[in-house]
């Protein structure tokens, strides 16, 4: 009976090692000590994978020596097996000590001022190995490269199972291919390292091309969203859909009444404004204008409309902007 109950524990055990080397992946962790005078003690990385990549402990900073590069001697680097699908945070060290940590720059940590640990999203178990590149000690990004951060605040939206994404001309506009992450369950967060330049972006609630937002007219640029990269950079976590930061839009969208919403073919909206003129303008999933009105009375009924989602987007005289979803059956 024993026996059995040991073979059972072993055949277990068998399972789970399997199943974690199935969704292992390769990561490699670099970076340049060129301005640094490297301790006699040599060069660490440390983090939250420790555990996962088949240490004692996790945050444990003598255990996971990094190798002086030959190519480049002022490189130290390693290369783990590691869970893939997780995110984690890491920093590295000019010694073995935890006292010896780097200085992370605000751009590359997890929550700005209150969390200072760099961090990463391993999205892949393909047979590889993830590389973001050298990263000089107590910097943001590999030499020619910028760190852009894009944040988007999810508040206002049902989350799709698929997750969150982004898309953009840096990525092949691919709805699937680039996947956020948040560490608070509203703002959501994206790491890219970027040439110096312009971009243009969207985020997608979804991992398909009906899922990507709309982007209102006052922030869109040929419709889509945009940066110009000349630095290091994290964006303010702009609303889904919206120009607007923070949790809720403002008082003119809190004042808002459209109703009934899921509606059959027509529905009503109410201003709760003093402005003498509001704009609305019907897009469809896509992004494709359906309709624009301009109504001056207190309140616009929207008719014809095929059954499925919408967005309706209203501006009044004072440029203030609420953002609707429309559900049509």
């Amino acid at each position: 009976m024993e026996k059995n109950i040991e073979m059972k524990k072993y055949i277990v055990i068998g399972f789970l090692l399997a199943c974690n080397a199935l969704y292992a992946k390769k990561v490699k962790f670099a970076v340049n000590m060129i301005n640094e005078t490297v301790n006699t003690t040599g060069v660490h990385v440390y983090g939250s994978f420790q555990v996962a990549a088949g240490y004692q402990y996790d945050w444990d900073p003598g255990t996971i020596a990094m190798t002086q590069e030959t190519g480049d001697t002022n490189v130290y680097s390693v290369v783990l097996d590691i869970p893939a699908f997780q995110v984690y945070e890491y920093r590295f060290i000019n010694g073995n000590q935890s006292y010896e940590v780097e200085f992370v720059p605000e751009e590359s940590r997890v929550n700005g001022a209150f969390d200072d640990n760099r961090w990463m999203y391993v999205d892949s178990a393909a047979d590889d190995t993830a590389f973001i590149g050298v990263i000089p000690y107590s910097t943001n990004s590999p030499d020619g490269l910028s760190l852009v951060v894009f944040k988007v605040n999810m508040i206002l939206q049902n989350i799709s199972p698929a997750g969150v994404h982004i898309g953009g001309d840096f990525q092949g506009w691919d709805p699937a291919k680039s996947k956020m992450i948040t560490f608070n369950d509203t703002v959501y967060l994206y790491q890219a390292f970027l040439p110096v330049g312009t971009y243009h972006f969207k985020y997608v609630n979804g991992n398909t091309g009906s899922d990507f937002e709309y982007v209102p007219s006052p922030c869109a640029s040929g419709g889509n969203r945009e940066v110009i990269v000349s630095d290091d950079v994290a964006l303010e976590p702009v609303n889904f859909a919206s120009c607007l930061v923070g949790i809720s839009e403002n008082e003119f969208a809190d004042g808002i009444d459209l109703y009934p919403n899921p509606a059959n073919g027509s529905c009503r909206i109410n201003f709760n404004d003093n402005s003498s003129m509001h704009n609305v303008l019907v897009s469809d999933v896509t992004g494709r204008h359906v309709n624009s009105y301009s109504c001056s009375t207190r309140s616009l009924v929207l008719e014809n409309l095929d059954a499925g989602i919408y967005m309706v987007s209203i501006r009044n005289n004072e440029k203030q902007e609420a953002n609707v979803r429309l559900v049509i059956q």
